[in-house]
C-alpha cells in the first residue's frame, strides 16, 4: 500500500483535500499521512513514512517549516509534489480571498520551482507555469462519483415559476456581477414568474430584496456532506456559471460543470477556457460572455423546455464519458508513481532559476516579517485593552468611594448628627467639645 504524506493547511473534508487527492487516494487504497496538524504543528520528519510527499496549494506560507520538509525529503530521497489548482500567483485585485493569499506568494513561486514535481489542474495553468518549472503534469479536478447521487435530467412542473439556480463560494461575488444586471433585467420582464436561487453565497445586494430571489442554503464546508445535500435537493430550470475574463479564472477547472451535470441540470457558462474545454455551445450548454449574449441564453432556455432538457442530458453524458474521477484512477495512479526525486539540492540549474528562488525567499521572508509584526501589533492592541479595562475598573472603585467619602462628610457635618452625638456625651456626663468628623461612638 503506498503512502502518501501530505501538509495540508486545511481540513481533509474540505473540498480542495477531496477534489485534488483524498477521494482519489482513499479509492486506490492508498495510506494518507497527515504532516501538519492543527493551526500551524509541522512535523518534517513524517516523510519518512512516506512514498511520495505532497505539497498542496498554500501550505509554503510555512516558509520555514516548509523548508524543513524538502530538506528531510532530500535526505530522505522522497519525491516531492507541489499541487497547484489555481494562479495564486495571479490573483484579481477585486478578488474577495486576495488579502488570505499576499503572506504566501514567496513561498508558492519557491514550491513551483523546487518542487520534484508540479500537477496543475488545468493546460492553460501548466502553460503559464512552464517557465518556471519544466516538470508539470495536468490532474484535471474530476468529480468524486461515490459521493455524488446522478440525478436523471427532468423539467419542472408547468405550473411553477421558472426557476434560476447559482451554486458557488463566498469568493465569487465579482464574477455574480457578470450578470447581476441580466438577472434583473429578466426579473422585471417575467415578474413572479421567476424564482432566482443562490446555493452557498448571497446574492448580490442588487437582487437581495427582491422578493424572487433566496439563498437556498448556507455553504457546507464538508464537500462530501455539499455533494449529498446538492445533489438530493438541488433544482433549478436553469442554472449559471459565470466567470470574469481575466487569466486567474482562465486557469480554473471545470468543476461547476461536472457538478451541475451530476444533478441534471442545463447550464449557461462563461466564454473561457474553464468551460469552452467541455461545453459544446449548444449542445451540451450554453456559452455566453457579453450582457446581451447572457440575457439571450437565459431568455431562450426559459421558453424552450425540450432544449433545457436535451442540454442536460448531454451534460450528463458528457460528464459520464470525462468528467468522473472513478474512470481516471489509473491515470492518478501513473501521475503520481511517474515522479522521481532530482539528483542534487538545491534543484535550480539555471541563473533565472536562482534568481527566481532568492527572490521568492526574500518575498516570502518579509511577508513572514510582516506578518509576525502584525502579530505583535495584536498583542500589543489586547495588553493595551486589558490595560485600559483596568484603569477603568479602578476609576470605577475611585468613584465609589469617594461617593461613600462624601455620604459620610454629609452624615458628619448634619447638624442633626451632631446634635444627638452631644445628647449621648450629655448623658454619660462627658461636656467636652465634639472633635471635627469624629464618628459616632
Amino acid at each position: 500500500m503506498p503512502t502518501l504524506t501530505v501538509y495540508p493547511t486545511g481540513p481533509q473534508n474540505q473540498a480542495l483535500a477531496t477534489l485534488r487527492y483524498r477521494a482519489a487516494a482513499e479509492a486506490l487504497g492508498w495510506q494518507i499521512v497527515l504532516g501538519k496538524e492543527g493551526v500551524d504543528t509541522v512535523f518534517p520528519e513524517r516523510v519518512q513514512q512516506a512514498d511520495v510527499v505532497l505539497i498542496p496549494r498554500d501550505f509554503p506560507r510555512f516558509f520555514e517549516p516548509f523548508r524543513q520538509v524538502l530538506a528531510e525529503a532530500r535526505r530522505a530521497g522522497k519525491p516531492v509534489i507541489y499541487d497547484l489548482d489555481d494562479l495564486l500567483l495571479a490573483i484579481p485585485a477585486d478578488h474577495p480571498y486576495l488579502n488570505d493569499y499576499e503572506d504566501a506568494l514567496g513561498g508558492i513561486l519557491y514550491a513551483i520551482i523546487e518542487a520534484d514535481q508540479v500537477i496543475v489542474s488545468t493546460p492553460l495553468l501548466r502553460e503559464v507555469l512552464l517557465p518556471l518549472q519544466p516538470r508539470i503534469a495536468v490532474w484535471p479536478t474530476l468529480l468524486p462519483d461515490a459521493l455524488w447521487a446522478l440525478q436523471t435530467p427532468r423539467l419542472s412542473e408547468p405550473a411553477a415559476p421558472l426557476r434560476i439556480g447559482y451554486m458557488g463560494g463566498l469568493s465569487h461575488g465579482p464574477d455574480l456581477e457578470l450578470i447581476t444586471a441580466v438577472l434583473q433585467q429578466f426579473l422585471n420582464l417575467r415578474g413572479d414568474q421567476v424564482e432566482i436561487h443562490f446555493w452557498g453565497c448571497s446574492p448580490p445586494a442588487a437582487l437581495a430584496e427582491q422578493p424572487q430571489v433566496r439563498q437556498v442554503n448556507p455553504s457546507v464546508a464538508d464537500y462530501a456532506e455539499f455533494a449529498q445535500v446538492f445533489s438530493t435537493t438541488a433544482f433549478a430550470d436553469i442554472w449559471l456559471a459565470p466567470l470574469k475574463t481575466n487569466l486567474f479564472n482562465r486557469c480554473k477547472s471545470a468543476i461547476k460543470f461536472w457538478e451541475y451535470s451530476a444533478i441534471g441540470g442545463a447550464g449557461i457558462y462563461s466564454r473561457l477556457e474553464p468551460y469552452d474545454m467541455v461545453v459544446q455551445d449548444g449542445e451540451n450548454g450554453l456559452l455566453a460572455g457579453s450582457y446581451e449574449e447572457w440575457l439571450a441564453a437565459v431568455t431562450q432556455l426559459a421558453d424552450n423546455p425540450d432544449l433545457r432538457l436535451r442540454l442536460a442530458e448531454n451534460a450528463q453524458q458528457t460528464l459520464r464519458q470525462q468528467g468522473l474521477l472513478s474512470t481516471e484512477l489509473d491515470s492518478w495512479q501513473a501521475v503520481y508513481t511517474a515522479v522521481s526525486p532530482r539528483s542534487h539540492y538545491p534543484q535550480s540549474d539555471t541563473l533565472l532559476a536562482q534568481m527566481l528562488l532568492r527572490y521568492s525567499e526574500n518575498v516570502q521572508q518579509r511577508s513572514d516579517q510582516r506578518h509576525q509584526e502584525a502579530l505583535n501589533l495584536v498583542a500589543a492592541q489586547k495588553q493595551l485593552q486589558r490595560l485600559q479595562q483596568h484603569l477603568e475598573a479602578v476609576q470605577v472603585r475611585n468613584q465609589v468611594l469617594q461617593t461613600r467619602s462624601d455620604q459620610l462628610e454629609a452624615i458628619l457635618q448634619n447638624p442633626r448628627w451632631r446634635a444627638w452625638q452631644r445628647f449621648k456625651r450629655i448623658t454619660r456626663l462627658d461636656f467636652s467639645p465634639l472633635p471635627d468628623h469624629q464618628p459616632f461612638n
